[in-house]
């Protein structure tokens, strides 16, 4: 679903909080006029970086002073990408970067998840956008390299949108109160932690859409 749908799913009440990447200085999400208002609270900054395979970085890509592998700018267009459900879609951090710099439908595969992406990039498939922090052990065990890229990092921020006031959901209030918290941050930084399936239970239903 695209990031400009998320406003009117809020207010239609089909969703009661949206979580969506968007840019470092992020606009609000656009929503038709009415009595409705929505509350946008950003808590977490990212990073996203061009990954590959180092076999085939190595193959098709050039090296700066110092040995890095990197891609001019003007050369993006010419490569395959394999992108997360959010794919080319402008109102991304990610998909903005891309399609300002030529990337079109035709130069990308768009996979059910991020995590699908990057496996047909360690299999030397083609180049992602990564979030740094995410894919921190692929880089340390040289299964991803990181590729210098001018304009990147790319940075974004994780945001999160609900109706404002008194207007809002019990659940959803739990929840945009949850996400600017210590435990949450730490949970998305390293998410390989989790939480224990035998420790909670969820009374509300989380829908995810990208």
């Amino acid at each position: 679903m695209p990031s400009t749908a998320l406003g009117e799913l809020l207010l239609d009440r089909r969703a009661d909080v949206a979580i969506s990447p968007v840019g470092a200085e992020p606009g609000p999400i656009a929503a038709p006029p009415g009595p409705d208002t929505l509350e946008h609270i950003p808590f977490l900054g990212f990073q996203l970086v061009v990954v590959a395979a180092p076999h085939h970085a190595g193959a098709r890509l050039d090296r700066a002073p110092g040995g890095r592998l990197y891609l001019p700018i003007g050369r993006l267009s010419r490569e395959h990408w394999l992108l997360g459900p959010g794919g080319l879609d402008p109102g991304t951090p990610g998909g903005a970067f891309l399609t300002r710099h030529g990337v079109g439908d035709a130069d990308a595969s768009i996979f059910p998840s991020a995590s699908a992406a990057l496996s047909a990039v360690m299999a030397g498939d083609g180049l992602s956008l990564a979030v740094l922090h995410l894919v921190r052990d692929e880089l340390r065990h040289g299964t991803l390299t990181v590729v210098a890229v001018p304009g990147t990092p790319v940075n974004g921020v994780l945001r999160a949108a609900a109706l404002s006031g008194d207007r809002r959901s019990p659940a959803a209030s739990a929840l945009c109160r949850f996400l600017t918290t210590p435990a949450a941050v730490r949970s998305l930084l390293d998410p390989a932690t989790g939480v224990p399936v035998d420790h909670y239970r969820p009374t509300v239903r989380v829908s995810l859409w990208s």
